[in-house]
């Protein structure tokens, strides 16, 4: 085991459809990082079968578009459009199947390393034939996979690659954002969590409702990610209203004026409710014990989702896009398996701490 870096960031423009929508149990909208970063697990091992020598050491994500497939029901309100699978056998017709899907226009950054990678290294000039054929390569296989559950098309947009060790990454990351723009790029803000729930415990109106009774962890998710409405009375002494014949029970009874809360400094951004991964409600089971398994040849657990904050930002922004990768993260001790952003911290972008990989 040894902490490996990317020495190239290849970016690949993709259509995908049908996606699925739904990424845990509290959410709804755009895919799981998980979804991603299965993705280029997935693409690693078809390499291997190849005979390519090298890993994917994360992926990143850039929005283009986002499509759901969804329909008005109702005043202000959506639901999904569901699907129907053809008639059964006897001719009636089967049920409904509550899934929701999405089409997606996006960027798949990812982070590549290994001895295959140096063998098509590009040069900083112009892009060699062999890198070329390394690029259509792993398009043609991307192409055949799923992304999500959808389904994956080309681009008109070709794919680039990029040496990133041995530069400069403000200036190579500057070389993609024309090719990125216009979009958002996802990251990682679950910190903010911590920060929130502090802040919320000495929030009047919080404290008011609830007491000495503490936040928790999903009060403040709760918080961060939906409107928050406040109410004032006003002032009658400049209330300048005509006066009506209930303007005695208005003196007693005051209107209230209801605003939306404004947003604390920490909480400034395009923040969105973002499932990390898995948190084991079990003790591991060894392999072939846990009948119904899809793979009986790993150690299965039951889990439920864990959910963080992500958050949506233009890629100008982002002075360094290896910031953008996201990798694995399991913690077999605690049972936690989520996925997080090893290069977005300071000091981090030379060394991919916490990552191991098999090479």
């Amino acid at each position: 085991m040894m902490a490996v870096s990317p020495e190239v960031l290849a970016v690949f423009r993709l259509r995908v459809e049908n996606a699925s929508c739904i990424s845990s149990h509290l959410t709804w909208g755009f895919p799981s990082p998980t979804a991603f970063v299965g993705f280029g697990h997935a693409l690693e091992r078809r390499l291997h079968a190849q005979g390519y020598a090298l890993n994917v050491v994360g992926v990143g994500v850039v929005c283009h578009q986002f499509s759901p497939q969804v329909e008005p029901a109702g005043y202000n309100t959506l639901q999904l459009s569901l699907a129907r699978h053809p008639l059964e056998s006897d001719g009636s017709s089967p049920a409904l199947v509550e899934e929701g899907k999405a089409h997606l226009d996006i960027s798949v950054v990812l982070g590549l390393s290994g001895a295959a990678v140096q063998a098509v290294w590009p040069s900083q000039q112009q892009v060699s034939p062999d890198t070329q054929a390394f690029l259509n390569q792993v398009y043609a296989h991307m192409l055949h996979m799923r992304l999500a559950g959808g389904s994956v098309f080309a681009h008109p947009a070709r794919p680039v690659m990029l040496a990133w060790q041995n530069e400069d990454p403000q200036q190579q990351s500057r070389k993609l954002y024309r090719r990125l723009l216009p979009a958002f790029a996802l990251l990682d803000r679950s910190e903010l969590l911590s920060t929130h729930q502090t802040w919320l415990a000495q929030h009047p109106p919080f404290v008011a409702e609830h007491g000495d009774t503490p936040p928790t962890r999903l009060d403040s998710l709760l918080d961060l990610v939906r409107l928050n409405l406040g109410s004032s009375t006003p002032d009658h002494s400049t209330d300048t209203e005509p006066e009506t014949a209930d303007s005695a029970t208005d003196m007693t009874t005051p209107a209230v004026r209801w605003h939306v809360r404004p947003r604390p400094a920490h909480q400034t951004g395009w923040l969105v409710p973002l499932p990390l991964g898995y948190g084991a409600l079990t003790e591991l089971q060894p392999a072939g014990s846990v009948d119904g398994a899809r793979d009986a040849d790993s150690p299965v657990a039951f889990v439920e989702s864990l959910l963080g904050i992500g958050e949506w930002v233009s890629p100008h922004r982002i002075t360094n896009l290896a910031a953008l990768l996201w990798a694995y993260h399991p913690d077999t001790t605690d049972g936690v398996y989520r996925v997080y952003q090893p290069f977005s911290s300071a000091g981090m972008a030379d060394a991919y701490l916490q990552y191991t990989n098999d090479m």
